[in-house]
C-alpha cells in the first residue's frame, strides 16, 4: 500500500470516530475524561467529557474548585449531578481534576524583599534603606502560586535584629490564600551605642557613658539603642558590662516618682491644700497609681503621681498646675 493511500485511510478512520463520537454525544452517550487540569472554578460537564456537548444544557457540577488541591469526582456524583439529562457515562469510575499553578519563587522573593524595604524605610531605626540587603534563609524552594495578578501581605517585625522569620500571605483572584514562613537576616549598617563602662541596674546614662559604633543590624542579638533620644537622660533596667552592645528593651524612661524616694503628699479639704511627706514604695510616672507610705502616721496608701516627687489621693480632683 502507497503512502498516499494509507494516509487517506487514517483520514477516513479519524472522521468516522469523529462521527461516531457526535452519534453517541446526541444520543445522550458520553466519555469520562481520566485527568482535567482546570483554570475556573466552576467545574461543567463540558470540562470533564471528551465529547462535545454541543446544544445540550450544560450542567454545574461543582461550584467552586479550590487552588493546588486535588479533587475527585466519581461517576455517580456525576450521574446525579445530570440526572435531568438522561444520559450515559463510559470511561474511568472518577475523574481527577487540578487546578493550573505556577512555580514562582524568585518572583515573589522579589516582590517580599521590596515590601520589607518599604516597611523598613518608615521604621525608626534611622538606617539608610538604600544600604539594606535581605538575606533569606529556608524561602520555599517550589512556591506554587496561580498564574495571574496576586497581593502579598506581611507583618513587619518589631525586632529585627539577628535572625527573624517572616510569614507573609498570599491572595489572588478565585480564593486562592496560602500563608507561608521564611528566615530573614536585615543587613544594614547602623550606629549602636556600646557601654564605654560598666553601667549598674537603674543608673541614669549621660553621654560620657557610651560611645556610638556602626555595626551590622543582623549581627545584633537583641534590637541595639540606634537614637540619642533613646538612651541619653534614660535608665538601664539590668546591667550592662563595660563593651556590650545596649539593647533598646533594656532602656526605661526615669520615673518621675522613684522607689525609696521622697515624696510630697497633697491632701485637697476645701479650699484649703494640706501637704505631708511620704515615703514612695515603688516606681511610678504621671498618671500612675502607686503605694506611698505616711512619714508621719506610717499609713501606706494608694496615690496618684500628678508630678515629679509628687502625689494626691485617688479620690482627690486636685490636679497640677
Amino acid at each position: 500500500m502507497s503512502a498516499r493511500s494509507g494516509i487517506k485511510t487514517a483520514m477516513i478512520l479519524a472522521g468516522a470516530v469523529t462521527l461516531l463520537a457526535q452519534v453517541a454525544a446526541a444520543g445522550g452517550v458520553f466519555t469520562l475524561r481520566e485527568e482535567v487540569e482546570m483554570d475556573h472554578s466552576v467545574v461543567r460537564l463540558s470540562d470533564v467529557v471528551h465529547e462535545d456537548i454541543g446544544d445540550m444544557k450544560d450542567v454545574v457540577l461543582m461550584e467552586t474548585l479550590p487552588w493546588g488541591a486535588t479533587k475527585g469526582l466519581s461517576r455517580n456524583f456525576i450521574l446525579n449531578r445530570t440526572r435531568s439529562l438522561d444520559i450515559e457515562l463510559n470511561g474511568p469510575v472518577r475523574v481527577v481534576l487540578t487546578r493550573k499553578m505556577a512555580e514562582r519563587s524568585a518572583e515573589i522573593q522579589k516582590v517580599l524583599h521590596a515590601r520589607l524595604a518599604e516597611l523598613f524605610a518608615g521604621s525608626k531605626l534611622g538606617a539608610s534603606v538604600e544600604r539594606l540587603e535581605i538575606e533569606f534563609r529556608n524561602f520555599p524552594s517550589r512556591l506554587m502560586v496561580p498564574d495571574g495578578d496576586y497581593s502579598l501581605e506581611c507583618r513587619f517585625p518589631g525586632n529585627i535584629s539577628g535572625y527573624r522569620v517572616i510569614s507573609f500571605t498570599i491572595r489572588a483572584d478565585d480564593g486562592y490564600k496560602r500563608r507561608f514562613s521564611t528566615g530573614c537576616l536585615f543587613h544594614v549598617p547602623v550606629d549602636c551605642a556600646v557601654a564605654l563602662r560598666a553601667i549598674g541596674r537603674q543608673e541614669i546614662v549621660a553621654r560620657e557613658d557610651i560611645e556610638w559604633v556602626e555595626k551590622d543590624l543582623a549581627s545584633c542579638y537583641e534590637m541595639p539603642v540606634t537614637r540619642e533620644r533613646d538612651i541619653y537622660g534614660m535608665r538601664v533596667d539590668r546591667y550592662v558590662r563595660c563593651g556590650d552592645l545596649i539593647a533598646l528593651s533594656a532602656m526605661e524612661r526615669v520615673p518621675d516618682v522613684a522607689k525609696g524616694s521622697a515624696v510630697l503628699v497633697e491632701v485637697s479639704r476645701g479650699l484649703m491644700v494640706v501637704s505631708a511627706n511620704g515615703i514612695s514604695l515603688e516606681d511610678g510616672w504621671m498618671g500612675d497609681n502607686i503605694l506611698v507610705r505616711n512619714k508621719a502616721s506610717g499609713k501606706i496608701d494608694k496615690y496618684r503621681v500628678i508630678a515629679r516627687g509628687k502625689v494626691v489621693p485617688l479620690t482627690s480632683s486636685r490636679k497640677d498646675s
